[in-house]
């Protein structure tokens, strides 16, 4: 009795380590540019992305388009990105800009097919996405860590 006590003790000891060890974290990117606001969101386990959002924000006056002229790509860019499982995608008309907002569960979405459809955004090898790279590619890009 006392060694199935103790085998119990020390299984939920292990169990409550690794459930401490595999805490969520967050982390945001932001770049201006050109009359467009980019945040990106990455939720991640160690060096492992589980989630990511991107928001952004098009300022129409800036940019030098029509509202139903952005709208149109915009759309034609959430579709493309819908037609991949686990992929969520919305846009809405706010004080003369158009807000963009993805939403990426790398648990369903298949990092192969999400290559496939967007090479350029979505470049290496292997059906993961580390975290310590994407934050390395963004801060190269211009992206800086909101904090």
């Amino acid at each position: 009795m006392k060694k199935t006590l103790k085998l119990i003790a020390v299984f939920f000891a292990a169990l409550f380590v690794l459930l401490g060890c595999g805490k969520e974290e967050s982390s945001s990117f932001e770049l201006n540019q050109n009359g467009v606001n980019s945040v990106l969101t990455y939720y991640y386990n160690n060096d492992l992305v589980t989630k990511q959002t991107a928001t952004n924000t098009y300022d129409l006056k800036q940019l030098g388009v029509t509202e139903e002229d952005a709208k149109k790509q915009i759309e034609g860019v959430n579709n493309k990105y819908t037609a991949v499982d686990g992929v969520t995608a919305s846009i809405e008309s706010k004080d003369g800009t158009l807000i963009q907002t993805l939403t990426v569960d790398y648990t369903k979405a298949k990092v192969s097919e999400l290559r496939k459809a967007f090479p350029q955004e979505f470049a290496g090898d292997g059906d993961k996405i580390s975290f310590k790279a994407s934050k390395e590619s963004l801060l190269q890009a211009g992206y800086k860590e909101k904090k």
